[in-house]
């Protein structure tokens, strides 16, 4: 069985390898756009994609499968909205505010880091 793995995540994944995860085990580091053939004697495999700690959910594939990892739009959304939200809160005069915008940022930044641990990368099988 051969399932085609191709690294399509853009410039906000791109700074590092991302470690391609076959069955609970390492099997290879991908770097921007390239692309990965995982062998095996089984009918199906499960893939992961992890990068520092943001990593993404289980994917089970079948033979012959083309599998594209890409960065989840959501957690792009949730990252620029809450640096946003504390840029402004720097920026802002008005104590109420300030602390208003700092609080709703911080906590968009940390719901931002426990969202991506498994959900920064999104497994998409092609057509």
């Amino acid at each position: 069985m051969e399932v085609k793995v191709k690294r399509s995540t853009g410039i906000m994944g791109g700074t590092s390898k991302i470690v391609l995860i076959v069955n609970e085990k390492d099997e290879a580091k991908l770097k921007t756009n390239e692309e990965y053939v995982v062998s095996t004697e089984k009918s199906s495999v499960k893939l992961k994609a992890r990068q520092w700690f943001f990593g993404s959910n289980d994917l089970e594939v079948k033979d012959n499968d083309a599998v594209e990892i890409k960065t989840n739009p959501t957690c792009i959304v949730l990252l620029f909205v809450s640096l946003i939200l504390v840029i402004i809160s720097g920026a802002t005069e008005v104590s109420a505010l300030k602390m208003l915008f700092s609080a709703i940022g911080v906590l968009g930044l940390l719901a931002t880091v426990f969202y991506s641990i498994k959900s920064w990368f999104k497994l998409e099988v092609e057509d």
